[in-house]
């Protein structure tokens, strides 16, 4: 049975219930439940006491997962490479699409920054993100450019 559906429809007090539907509680949080006390109220701060019963509100929705794919590069022909990542039984996508049912997150860098870009160039003195290069006044010979390690992507 789903899970979201059966902690919907849930009459059994907390303690009560499998413990896999409680682990599911515990993941999705308090926050997104009602407890029965003479009539359901949505003011919860945690699963305590274990008597109540508690049911997912009806107006949840699931948030999809965020996947997470690693990026690798591919020699075309000598001198010349792509990036690209691996999604399910497709291989070596180019890091530009998006897989069917997807919306792409961003690209993910080594340092847990998140950006639109699959290129971030970053001023070497303070750290920052640089969002315009301009050649004539320095700032190119200033600034690292930075490659993404993964693509995120959430199902719709």
């Amino acid at each position: 049975m789903n899970l979201i559906k059966e902690l919907k429809e849930n009459e059994k007090p907390f303690g009560l219930m499998s413990k896999e539907i409680q682990d599911k509680a515990r993941k999705i949080g308090a926050q997104d439940f009602q407890f029965f006390s003479d009539n359901w109220v949505s003011t919860l701060q945690s699963f305590s006491p274990h008597y109540y019963t508690y049911r997912l509100r009806p107006d949840y929705v699931e948030e999809p997962e965020v996947v997470k794919c690693e990026i690798y590069t591919v020699e075309c022909r000598p001198g010349f490479n792509i990036e690209v990542y691996d999604f399910g039984d497709e291989k070596e996508v180019d890091i530009t699409l998006t897989p069917i049912g997807y919306v792409k997150l961003g690209y993910l860098y080594e340092d847990g920054m998140v950006s639109a870009s699959p290129r971030v160039y970053k001023h070497r003195q303070g750290g920052t993100e640089v969002r315009w290069l301009y050649t004539d006044n320095g700032i190119l010979n200033k600034t690292d450019v930075l490659t993404p390690t993964h693509v995120l992507f959430k199902g719709k």
